[in-house]
């Protein structure tokens, strides 16, 4: 995208429709990665899968559930509490770490935008029969380091409802080959409760 008043155009219109909606409702984000590690003294590993499994109820309740690892944070107006479940032990966040999970919260954007450059806007594209409003951008993993390095995200979002519906993470950090496949799903049904515990 060029400069000026186009590129300009393209930043206001990704900043709004990346912004999450209260009144979408919630949804889900179901992440499936795959690391592929750098080849050594010529030696080829098999890349490690890993699925990532997010619960929002806007405005800042969510759920982050791994394989090994979960994290809840339920709020109520100005006040969350939240709780991080390791193995089969929940254990309650202290106060003074919840500002720093709820600056990384995924409940500003449905894309993270932090360490965000070279933005492009693709208008509709045709991806496996369906089209979607299509934005590309670069994100940087390590933004203070000597060399940062980037991953490239590309945001598909569905043109008739303006909400996410895919999305993709390639790049290679340290050498390792990183690529994420994202999808959206919208269910008022969604809840986010404190654990049982």
């Amino acid at each position: 995208m060029g400069t000026g008043a186009a590129w300009a155009d393209c930043a206001a219109d990704f900043a709004e429709i990346n912004q999450v909606k209260p009144g979408a409702g919630p949804y889900e984000v179901d992440t499936r990665m795959s690391i592929t590690p750098p080849a050594y003294a010529g030696k080829t590993s098999p890349p490690a899968e890993s699925n990532v499994l997010t619960h929002v109820v806007p405005p800042k309740s969510f759920r982050v559930r791994t394989r090994s690892a979960e994290v809840v944070i339920v709020s109520e107006g100005e006040a969350s509490r939240g709780w991080v479940k390791i193995g089969d032990v929940w254990n309650d966040v202290p106060k003074a770490k919840l500002p720093d999970l709820l600056a990384d919260a995924p409940t500003g954007s449905y894309f993270i935008t932090k360490a965000m450059g070279n933005l492009r806007c693709e208008g509709t594209k045709t991806v496996g029969g369906t089209s979607y409003l299509t934005f590309v951008y670069d994100s940087v993993t390590n933004p203070g380091a000597e060399s940062p390095q980037s991953l490239q995200v590309t945001a598909y979002f569905d043109p008739a409802t303006r909400r996410p519906a895919a999305g993709q993470i390639e790049g290679t950090v340290v050498g390792a080959r990183i690529h994420s496949e994202m999808t959206y799903r919208f269910d008022p049904s969604i809840k986010i409760e404190p654990p049982d515990h």
